[in-house]
């Protein structure tokens, strides 16, 4: 492959011809000035001689006051508020308008505490009314604890009690047989473990239910001693006198009462 040969061009620059002829104009010009101003000042100066005379002198006459100063304003200062003193107290009024205070605060303890006694009165009152409830309904309560026991007695048919001096006594319903009550207390009190170390001497009930072969179907204590502990040791000993045995008639009874007091009697 084969090029032609182009040969190197500088291209000419727009306005080059413009900028010399520019540049030699300002040189002659600063040239021009530079000899005219050598020039003049190597001129020879003129000498010009004057005579100076002064007329006779006069007076001057003298100048004119200075106009007065303004006089500056005075600023008027602004009225100060009016105080008001307090009116002054005389001692007689003073001292009677502190008796009166102190008469309206004793008047106020006096009646504060008045309202608290007639409170602390009607919540005393309040209370021994609540007590005295509490003690009748207990009453009641109890009454009505012991009539039901006491029907429950009355409502056992044909019982049989046997009691002596162990403090033990049962009571069995539908049994003729005095012996068997008599057994099964002596052995009741013979599986008691408690040991007495008070003089209280108020007895336990339980109403105990048998099964036909003796042993313990339920037990409810209908009437406490007041001593829970020798409660539970009675109802220990129930548990541990079963199987109960049965009467003269080869039966067992269905329902027994026991009661028992921590002392003989």
């Amino acid at each position: 492959m084969t090029s032609s040969a182009v040969p190197y061009y500088v291209p000419q620059e727009p306005g080059r011809w413009r900028a010399i002829a520019l540049a030699v104009f300002v040189h002659a010009l600063l040239f021009t000035f530079l000899w005219v101003g050598i020039r003049w000042q190597s001129d020879t100066p003129q000498t010009i001689e004057a005579e100076v005379w002064s007329p006779q002198p006069q007076e001057v006459a003298p100048p004119p006051p200075p106009p007065p100063e303004p006089t500056p304003e005075v600023k008027q200062p602004e009225p100060q508020p009016e105080v008001k003193e307090p009116p002054v107290v005389k001692p007689d009024i003073a001292l009677e308008l502190d008796k009166k205070k102190k008469k309206l605060e004793e008047e106020k303890k006096a009646k504060e505490l008045a309202e608290k006694k007639q409170a602390e009165k009607q919540a005393e009152k309040d209370k021994k009314l609540a007590e005295e409830k509490k003690r009748k309904q207990d009453e009641i309560s109890k009454k009505l604890a012991d009539q039901q026991r006491k029907a429950e007695l009355k409502r056992i048919a044909g019982e049989v009690t046997a009691t002596g001096t162990s403090g033990t006594a049962v009571r069995a319903s539908g049994s003729k047989d005095a012996g068997w009550a008599g057994r099964v207390a002596a052995k009741i009190k013979s599986n008691t473990h408690f040991l007495v170390t008070s003089d209280a001497n108020d007895p336990v009930e339980y109403d105990v239910r048998l099964l036909p072969d003796g042993s313990v179907a339920g037990m409810r204590k209908t009437k406490p001693s007041g001593n829970p502990t020798f409660d539970d040791a009675v109802a220990a000993a129930i548990n541990l006198s079963q199987p109960f045995p049965a009467d003269s008639s080869g039966r067992v009874p269905q329902q027994v009462l026991i009661s028992q007091r921590p002392r003989e009697q």
